[in-house]
């Protein structure tokens, strides 16, 4: 057999194995790595690459050798999942850097991190002050993680008890211009509906590169981009009545624009809306504007360019008056 063939056929072998080892580890070797899944798949790549140039030695032996470093993470991971004590070994802990707003200085030692390097991973996440987290921690896959103050977190409906209608799965019906039947039997269709969608946008499946059943509808989109088929189909009554009562609601707190007179937040005339009184509409309003100022202030004493300085210094002290006009409100 000529030598060319030799090397094609290890070659194809080792891909085959090692197409089949990946898939035994799981998907964990495709997310950040840890330091033992790092070494594996570069170990990994090397034997096998030794595999199939080395002249004289059967494939077999390069497989031996790769099975072995495939097996240890399968039985890293067992463990692991068994005992504590082997996943606090294998993966380590996390490592808390920041605690009640306070960088701690000898943890962040530990890890080998710098106070730049925390800054940047305080950024990444829009967040700018030290001060306004409550608690940090680096994850054994490197990642950042962190819990802001209670006074600092986004508000929610929940916290101005506020119900909005609950959020509903997608479906993605159509893929590459084919009807995916199982995900249209989970949305509750069939491909007559379907069908009766998209004459209705005037066009044909073969046209659609990705639909999705969203809430009742159909959002399409197209292969020609010039097509334009946006959502399709009707909704039932109970959704178009969620969905009104949520727009109701974002239109009564939608806070004022800058240069804009204040006005009253109005309640909705809904009857399922009896729970969202105005003065929580009025608090939505006052808490939205305050978070904006706080932006605002933030880039006026971040920014370099001085017309943006000024400029966001001025919106800043606009909202504040805004804000003065709405607070006398909110105590009657």
């Amino acid at each position: 057999m000529p030598a060319w063939a030799v090397y094609f056929l290890k070659a194809i072998v080792a891909l085959i194995y090692l197409f089949i080892l990946t898939k035994m580890i799981g998907k964990r070797q495709i997310r950040q790595l840890t330091y033992i899944e790092y070494i594996v798949g570069i170990t990994l790549g090397s034997v096998a690459g030794e595999s199939i140039m080395e002249q004289g030695e059967p494939i077999w032996y390069g497989i031996a050798a790769m099975t072995v470093f495939g097996l240890f993470p399968i039985t890293m991971d067992f463990l692991s999942m068994k005992s504590k004590t082997a996943r606090d070994f294998f993966e380590g802990k996390q490592t808390i850097l920041i605690e009640n707003g306070k960088i701690l200085e000898d943890n962040l030692k530990k890890v080998r991190l710098t106070a730049d390097d925390l800054m940047e991973q305080l950024r990444v996440q829009q967040v700018f002050r030290v001060a306004d987290v409550e608690f940090a921690a680096l994850e054994t896959s490197g990642d950042l993680s962190l819990m802001l103050k209670s006074e600092q977190q986004p508000i929610t409906p929940k916290i101005l008890g506020i119900q909005v209608p609950a959020a509903t799965q997608t479906h993605s019906v159509i893929t590459d211009g084919a009807i995916i039947d199982k995900e249209l039997a989970k949305a509750g269709f069939n491909r007559q509906w379907l069908q009766a969608q998209l004459e209705s946008a005037g066009v044909s499946v073969e046209e659609v590169f990705f639909g999705q059943a969203d809430q009742g509808k159909l959002v399409l989109d197209m292969y020609d981009d010039k097509l334009k088929a946006g959502y399709q189909g009707q909704q039932t009554q109970s959704q178009q009545q969620q969905q009104s009562q949520q727009q109701q609601s974002i239109q009564s707190a939608k806070p004022s624009q800058p240069g804009q007179q204040n006005q009253q937040a109005q309640p909705s005339q809904h009857p399922n809306q009896s729970s969202s009184s105005p003065q929580d509409l009025m608090q939505l309003a006052y808490l939205s504007l305050k978070q904006y100022q706080v932006d605002l202030e933030l880039a006026a004493v971040t920014s370099k360019n001085k017309n943006d300085k000024h400029s966001c210094k001025q919106d800043a002290q606009l909202l504040q008056t805004l804000m003065d006009q709405l607070e006398p409100r909110l105590s009657r």
